[in-house]
């Protein structure tokens, strides 16, 4: 329903305040980066200069006044805009795209595509507040209703079931007329028809009469059923108004209305717009109204309400009940995650099933869960006895009055008892009552300051203050656990959290600041999150993971525990009587009184107010963490998105921008690309895929892994030569191997490419000239072959190899293949690939769920239950990211692999996309206008108004190179919308006004010839304007000369386009007076001559609304349409490229990490010394390390003593092929090398040294600054106590090299005492070899030197129960881990993992990693973190959902079978099972059930279930859920009794993976997602009774 203009402006105001303070926090987090960033260029420039040190540059100050102005003004500013955009999407349904492209004149200027989406968000809240209101409301009118005695409902209801049987007679009596009257019309008609001429008069006057009296007819049939749904509507809510008033007691509902005034509290809720406030509102009511609901059996099942009127009685059956539980499960569902409505769902759907048993089984159940529904508590038992309600009534006012004069800031009434509290108490107690805890003064006390503290605790204007001081003064310590002082190392991620020590708990609420690496806030390419700043959205939900990791406590406490708490909420003021009250009285008395209440106070803070806050601000804090780390990997997936197709590298660029302007619409450079797909590691082949400039797929080739190195160049080279790409890509995820290839084509291969295409090219030319030809000029052009080589991300590539889209668009193909061409169309289009993982789903339905493997955020594990919603915020900026570059219909018609982007045109989906590719394919084969998608109706108006001026229509030449005059609306191919052009004639009058020309031509020939004219204006003028091109370029690069465009090679250029007010750039031209006139950065055309905003302000004036943005839109579409500012695709940074090549980041591998490595050489040189210009030598130690990178070891890193280079010789202490154990002192990623150090005193330094030293240490500060880009003396928060946790840590260091020491020497000690016995000295030396061999090197912190004894002793002693993992080395060698795999308590399962990628003798981890599992034989995981995700924690999810579905029964062997045979003996026709543990193999259950088979010798049957990463499997079969496990095991059985019965085969069916839901991002095609399994079939049973 459309809200009234009233509503829209409450809801405007609403969204504006929430909208202010995003604005702001926005304005603070770029400043803050602003700041960052000019601290550390003032560092490095600081570091550059010879003999200065780099001095820490203060952070700028804040002005509170001058931010509140600033917040001030925005809420002033930003209400029409935001009440605008709310009417644009309610009313108009337009869509965030088109508001953000053509309706930028009503958006305020600080306004973003992000803050449209803002509001998109904002108005669904609004619509849940708004529909929790309503609820709560309804149930306020509910008890209303019950408390009043009277019986006008029934009287009310029968007049409107009446009216409502009279206008149903009408409409009936009405359709009647209407079919009488179309037969007259009709037949009037037919006589007209059957006479040559016109006719007469009469009968033209008696067509015209039928057709008066028809429409007649129709317009009053059309006004009656409009009444009677009306009518209907009222029916529904005055029964749905009774069943509400029916679960309510007369009795109890006034003694709720008595302690919840509704007079008070629904101005309250209507009048606050405040979520918070009226959550809190609901559960007061929830609280007051429990045991105020009659018994289930006192409520009406079936509700006859007699109607007496002409048709007799009417009947409305099940009144009761059901919009309760209704309003209860959408309660619930707004409060659940997107994960946690569908279990809700689940549950319900289980439920209904449940309620369709019989009525004695229902009935049973209703009383065997009666007692447990009735949530009798500590309250719900003290507030129904009259006697305490009494007592608490004599000396303190109820919550509600309390509360009321919080809220209008008055003194609440306070009673004075005239009795003592033991002659009160004494008075009210009755020792034979019917409550027998409640027959003593101390009983009673009790109960009453539980009753008390209870409800103030829950009065909202209490609990609204209390939270208010609670969040401003309490304050958050943590402390790490045992195990957290055994995994949070210095350089851990932890560290920095897990010792803070009274941080405010505000602080949290605040986003991060001062805490910005060099790839900005979100950390990507190994960036290092575990150092925090001033605060963090998402840092408390890091601390509560560790603390569900059990690696550390967290504790939210007030600083003090006096009574200051009760002060600031002005509750003891309230509570407590004035100091003139009770004079008369003894001091005794009074303070026997006060006692009470204070104790109530305190049982209010210390029981209800201070637990309950803690739990509800932490959920909101966690709640805040996922939704920050989803909106910064959103950010961080629209930074993938800017990078755009592959364009070739200008050495000067402003000729670069000078061809971009120029070609517009067309890009510069259509490439045809070869990708070469290597895998890291041996055992793997390598393949080769060529696709043309469209992305058809025209080459393939797959090279063995066992080719030599001379076979795999001279392949390489073959394919190059017969395809001639113009791009040749390669994988970084190759790592070594693809580097390694990168030389070779740059060095050698691409060299001897060229030349052997000359050698051609002479060889026909030649020829030809031999035959008298005359030399061609294509062959002129194919002898000057060049191609570029790229290492890109291969992510997307990696991806699509694992998904079942590989195998349905190239089943052909082996998935490395099929990865090359993914990455080659990668190349061409990256967008394009982005948008192809919506084309799948799994098992849930959820389309784009291939994106969830994106590197997107290092904290992305810990969105639990809110995946659905990062899902969400990336198809919004893929959404945005497709409208901005928009889609070429015809050729995303044309290609299957360019389809995907149609599904994110603004009004589409993927359903409506596919359907309109179907369309246009069957009909008319392709689209020459975008009028033409509303004229032959294959789209709706509203669709095409949010979609059409994002689709290009080009011509049919490559690519778009068309003649504009071939299209029928040239302005089809520019980001103009159709409404300036088609509906209103807006452009044709701006081309006619610019070409100040008179003659009458058809719009388009005026369009296409104002166009060419322009553009030789333009190519005139970027070869004046040099300067001008200048501004097109990204910060920093406008200033940027030659040499360093020539090294850049302005590849990834960043361009921005010119924005008024912003460049300093001003064109002054003479206007037609002579008068100077200044242009601004717009360089001097016909389209700058006119006064546009004069035309957009008679727009304005003719209602056409305001389009002066619109217009200046136009202008820049006119010049250079669909102009492309992506950046180019290029090889990948320094830091991402050492990320993707070598598997490491700067949590992994950093400064003081000590690493074993195996000398390979010893280089002794010479080089000479720029300042004294002599010759030095110069000697280093090239290594090996285990983690596979190549290091150095310099002379002047191998003592702590003083080193002569001339003198020390490095081959006395290193010698090549010695094994040595070395220290990181610098990362060279640029290199992929590392720095490494044999110092005695860097090898006996420990991790906690290295960061107490980060600042005094050279090697350690360069490491931050330079590699991290970080400030080492502003690492971690400013109230983490870092001494302490280095002391701690370097405690535990030193007592565990104390027991490895004692452990040796005790070990040496046994081993000479059996120096005399042979074979026990053997068997030592054996087991002492063993040991040695299973010494691991893996860092991870779930990784520990273990047998599978102490590994599950570990687990036991850490408690953690199910789920857990611990990693050690296996007794397979060193080429294998195995997982412990805590199936659950106390109960394990060990995975065995094979390693591969890595050299012999490697003690690291390798970088391809096979679970050794038939079913996972063929998956390469390529770190331990990516089996955590894709293979631990799904099996941990389908175990947690097993053990929770009904049919599981916790026990043992005999117990389950001994219920199921007492459900046998209850139920002898239905067959009982259920579904257990398997006590013989960890990871598995057993479905189990009993035969009704009389004959059967072992009656008691049963099967396996394994728990797989991709679901349950039984028999073969794959499900998703338990409850399609349990279906298909129902409907397989009888099928195998029925066909045993009749001597027939059994047909075994395949159980579909998916269900065929449709959604907006769903396909039409069922055969897409559901496979077929091949199962054994089952034996034969004879026909089973019905299922349980």
């Amino acid at each position: 329903q459309v809200p009234d203009q009233q509503e829209r402006q409450r809801e405007a105001a609403w969204v504006t305040a929430r909208l202010t303070d995003k604005l702001v926090a926005d304005q603070q987090l770029e400043d803050d980066r602003a700041a960052d960033l000019q601290a550390r260029q003032a560092s490095a420039a600081a570091r550059s200069s010879r003999g200065s040190r780099a001095l820490p540059v203060p952070p700028p100050k804040r002005s509170n006044k001058g931010e509140s102005f600033h917040r001030e003004m925005l809420l002033k500013h930003l209400l029409d805009p935001v009440e605008s955009v709310l009417k644009f999407l309610q009313e108009e349904q337009l869509e965030v795209p088109f508001i953000w492209t053509y309706r930028k004149d009503y958006l305020h200027p600080a306004m973003k595509v992000a803050h449209l989406w803002f509001i998109c968000e904002q108005d669904e809240l609004w619509e849940a507040m708004h529909a929790l209101r309503l609820r709560a409301n309804l149930e306020i009118q509910a008890l209303c209703d019950a408390a009043d005695s009277s019986e006008a409902d029934s009287s009310i209801l029968r007049g409107v079931l009446a009216n409502e049987s009279l206008l149903r007679e009408r409409c009936i009596s009405l359709r009647a007329d209407c079919v009488e009257a179309e037969e007259l019309e009709r037949r009037a008609m037919d006589v007209l028809d059957a006479k040559d001429s016109a006719g007469t008069a009469a009968d033209r006057l008696r067509v015209r009469e039928a057709s008066e009296q028809l429409e007649r007819v129709r317009q009053q049939l059309q006004a009656a059923e409009g009444a009677l749904r009306d009518a209907e509507q009222a029916a529904r809510q005055t029964q749905q108004r009774m069943a509400r008033k029916a679960r309510y007691d007369q009795v109890a509902a006034r003694e709720v209305l008595r302690l919840f005034p509704a007079d008070k509290y629904q101005p309250l809720l209507e009048g606050k717009d405040d979520e918070q406030l009226v959550r809190y509102i609901a559960a007061f009511l929830a609280l007051l109204s429990r045991g105020a609901q009659k018994e289930q059996a006192d409520l009406p099942t079936v509700k006859a309400v007699a109607v007496e009127n002409d048709n007799g009685v009417t009947t409305d059956e099940e009144m009761g009940g059901t919009d309760a539980d209704r309003l209860t499960d959408e309660d619930d569902l707004a409060d659940l995650d997107d994960e946690g409505r569908v279990g809700l769902r689940q549950k319900s759907r289980r439920i209904a099933a449940a309620a369709a048993q019989s009525k004695k089984d229902k009935e049973k159940e209703a009383a065997a869960k009666a007692p447990r529904s009735r949530g009798r508590d500590e309250y719900s038992r003290a507030k129904g006895v009259r006697a305490v309600r009494h007592f608490c009534e004599l000396f303190m006012a109820p919550a509600c009055e309390v509360g009321d004069a919080m809220r209008c800031g008055t003194k609440s009434r306070t009673p004075i008892p005239r009795e003592s509290v033991t002659q009160a108490a004494q008075a009210l107690l009755d020792p034979l009552g019917p409550v027998p805890q409640l027959r003593s003064e101390r009983q009673l006390l009790e109960a009453a300051a539980c009753v008390l503290s209870t409800e103030l605790a829950h009065e909202p204007s209490i609990r609204s203050a209390a939270r208010k001081v609670f969040l401003s003064r309490a304050r958050v310590s943590t402390r790490p656990t045992d195990k957290g002082l055994q995994v949070i190392s210095p350089f851990n991620e932890l560290f920095g959290l897990h010792w803070l020590e009274a941080k405010p708990l505000a602080e949290f609420f605040q986003p991060a600041h001062n805490c910005f690496g060099p790839s900005g806030a979100c950390g990507l390419n190994g960036q290092c999150l575990t150092r925090t700043g001033e605060g963090g959205r998402s840092l408390f939900l890091r601390l509560v993971e560790a603390e569900r990791e059990g690696l550390l406590n967290i504790t939210v406490s007030l600083p003090d525990q006096d009574d200051s708490f009760v002060m600031d909420i002005g509750l003891f003021l309230q509570v407590m009587p004035d100091s003139s009250h009770g004079q008369s009285d003894s001091q005794d008395l009074r303070g026997s009184w006060n006692h009470q209440r204070l104790d109530v106070l305190k049982r209010c803070v210390d029981q209800h107010l201070v637990p309950s806050l803690v739990e509800e601000l932490r959920r909101e804090l966690v709640r805040l963490g996922r939704e920050a780390i989803v909106e910064e990997a959103a950010l961080n997936f629209e930074r993938m998105l800017r990078v755009g197709p592959f364009r070739k590298p200008s050495y000067e660029p402003h000729e670069m921008v000078k061809e971009m302007l120029l070609a517009s619409p067309r890009r510069v450079f259509y490439p045809s690309v070869a990708c070469i797909y290597l895998t890291e590691g041996r055992g793997e082949a390598m393949h080769m895929a060529f696709v043309n400039k469209d992305g058809v797929l025209r080459a393939h080739e797959t090279l063995p892994d066992k080719a030599v190195a001379s076979q795999k160049s001279t392949k390489i080279r073959n394919f190059l030569l017969q395809n001639r790409p113009d791009l040749v890509v390669l994988n970084a995820g190759g790592g070594q191997a693809s580097r390694g290839t990168h030389m070779l084509l740059e060095k050698t291969l691409l060299a001897e490419v060229q030349r052997e295409i000359e050698l051609l090219t002479e060889q026909q030319r030649a020829e030809r000239r031999g035959s008298g030809l005359s030399d061609d000029e294509d062959d002129s052009e194919a002898a000057i072959y060049s191609a570029h080589v790229i290492i890109a991300d291969d992510q997307l590539a990696k991806i699509f190899k694992a998904s079942s889209r590989a195998k349905r668009m190239f089943p052909d193909l082996e998935p490395g293949t099929a990865a090359a061409v993914c990455l080659a169309r990668f190349a061409q289009e990256p967008l394009a690939e982005y948008c192809n993982l919506w084309t799948a789903a799994d098992a849930m339905e959820t389309f784009g769920f291939e994106a969830l493997f994106l590197d997107l955020h290092p904290l992305k594990r810990l969105l639990r239950g809110m995946k659905l919603a990062l899902v969400r915020a990336l198809e919004r900026k893929l959404v945005d990211a497709v409208c901005e570059i928009g889609v070429d219909l015809n050729r995303a018609i044309m290609h299957d692999h360019l389809g995907a982007l149609l599904a994110f045109v603004g009004g589409l989906g993927l359903r409506k996309a596919d359907a309109l590719r179907q369309n246009v394919r069957r009909s008319i084969g392709q689209v020459d206008s975008r009028n033409t998608l509303l004229v032959r109706k294959l789209m709706g108006v509203v669709v095409w108004t949010n979609a059409a001026g994002f689709l290009r229509i080009s011509g049919s030449g490559p690519h778009g190179t068309h003649d504009d005059e071939d299209l029928e609306f040239p302005l089809d191919n520019t980001r103009i919308h159709p409404e300036c052009y088609i509906t209103h004639d807006i452009v044709p009058k701006i081309c006619y006004d610019a070409q100040d020309s008179k003659d009458v031509k058809k719009p388009s020939e005026v369009v296409v010839r104002f166009m060419r004219s322009l553009r030789r204006d333009w190519e005139k003028r970027l070869k004046k304007y040099p300067r001008w091109l200048a501004l097109w370029l990204g910060p920093g690069l406008a200033a940027a000369d030659s040499a360093q465009a020539g090294e850049a090679g302005w590849g990834g250029a960043e361009l921005v386009r010119p924005v008024q007010g912003q460049v300093d750039f001003k064109e002054v031209i003479k206007d037609v007076n002579g008068k100077l006139h200044e242009l601004g950065f717009e360089l001097d055309d016909p389209l700058a001559r006119l006064q546009l905003a004069d035309y957009a302000q008679e727009l304005q004036a003719q209602g056409l609304g305001r389009r002066h943005l619109q217009i200046c839109h136009i202008k820049d579409e006119l010049r250079f349409p669909w102009l492309d500012l992506r950046d180019s695709l290029h090889s990948l940074d320094t830091t991402s490229l050492f990320a993707s090549l070598t598997g490491e980041s700067d949590r992994s591998l950093f400064v003081g990490l000590k690493l074993g490595c195996s000398v390979l050489e010893i280089s002794d040189t010479s080089y000479c010394d720029e300042r004294s210009n002599e010759y030095r030598r110069r000697q280093r130690a090239v290594v090996r390390t285990d983690i596979g990178l190549r290091g150095s070891i310099s002379v002047f890193d191998v003592t702590d003593e003083k080193v002569d280079p001339d003198s020390f010789n490095l081959n006395e202490v290193v010698q090549v092929g010695m094994h040595l154990v070395a220290v990181v002192v610098a990362v060279r990623k640029d290199k992929l090398q590392l720095d490494l150090s044999l110092k005695p005193s860097h090898l006996q330094s420990s991790e906690a040294w290295w960061m107490r030293n980060r600042v005094d240490e050279p090697a350690a500060k360069l490491w931050w600054e330079q590699v991290c880009g970080r400030n080492p003396r502003q690492l971690f928060d400013q109230h983490f106590d870092e001494e302490a946790a280095l002391q701690r840590h370097q405690e535990l260091e030193d007592e565990q090299a104390r027991r490895s020491e004692a452990a040796v020497g005790s070990l040496a000690a046994r081993l000479q005492l059996t120096t005399g016995l042979q074979t026990m000295g053997s068997a030592a030396q054996s087991q002492t070899k063993q040991s040695q061999q299973a010494v691991r090197l893996v860092h991870h912190p779930l990784f520990a030197n273990l047998d599978y004894k102490a590994t599950e002793e570990r687990l036991r002693q850490e408690g953690k129960g199910a789920g857990e993992v611990l990693i050690r080395p296996s007794s397979k060698g060193p080429d294998h881990l195995t997982i412990t795999w805590a199936f659950q308590d106390r109960w394990f399962k060990h995975i065995s993992v094979q390693e591969k990628g890595k050299r012999p003798g490697d003690i690291g981890l390798g970088s391809q990693l096979y679970i050794l599992e038939d079913d996972l034989a063929g998956d390469m995981f390529s770190d331990l973190d990516e089996i955590f995700s894709r293979y631990i924690e799904p099996m941990n999810d389908y175990v947690s959902t097993m053990v929770k579905h009904r049919c599981f029964l916790a026990g043992s062997v005999e117990e389950v079978e001994a219920a199921m045979r007492q459900q046998l003996a209850e139920r002898p026709n239905r067959i009982p099972y259920f579904i257990r543990f398997e006590p013989t193999l960890p990871g598995y259950f057993t479905l189990t059930w009993l035969s009704l088979n009389v004959n059967s010798q072992n009656p008691v049957k049963k099967d396996l279930i394994a728990v797989r990463p991709y679901g349950y499997k039984l028999r073969g079969e794959t499900f998703a859920r338990p409850s399609e496990l349990i279906e298909w095991f129902k409907r397989i059985t009888e099928a195998a009794a029925r066909a045993a019965a009749q001597n027939q085969p059994v047909v075994q069916q395949a159980a579909p993976l998916t269900s065929m839901r449709k959604t907006r991002f769903s396909s039409n095609s069922a055969a897409n997602y559901t496979n077929t399994v091949y199962t054994a079939p089952l034996p034969a049973q004879p026909a089973p009774p019905p299922h349980r």
